[in-house]
């Protein structure tokens, strides 16, 4: 007797075609470009010993569309931000990335801590 297999079937182009989504964040009335991070750039921060504020910082250099910040730019912007003011971009960021708030607890985990 035959049977049938259900299983959907991958189309491999499909599979490696880029497919980050994009957004438009409002912070404090400033309008930010703000895309999903791969696997890849997510994966590429563990292991270098970065504090928990320079994930942040590498997160908004590789996510943040426009304007375009670099390193300095956005350490500059935290330090002279109040504590929460970045929380609804990396929220964005983190929900582009399909990474739940448990996902991105576990990722930030994985760095040591600020001294």
């Amino acid at each position: 007797m035959a049977t049938t297999n259900n299983a959907a079937t991958v189309n491999i182009d499909e599979l490696f075609k880029p497919r980050l989504p994009e957004e438009v964040v409002e912070v404090e009335g400033r309008r930010f470009r703000v895309r999903g991070m791969s696997r890849t750039e997510v994966v590429a921060l563990r292991g270098k010993g970065l504090t928990m504020a320079e994930v942040e910082q590498q997160m908004i250099v590789t996510a943040v569309l426009e304007p375009k910040l670099t390193a300095g730019q956005a350490k500059r912007w935290q330090d002279a931000a109040p504590a929460g003011e970045l929380e609804d971009l990396m929220n964005a960021i983190g929900r582009l990335s399909k990474m739940d708030k448990s996902a991105a607890k576990e990722v930030m985990k994985n760095f040591r801590e600020e001294s």
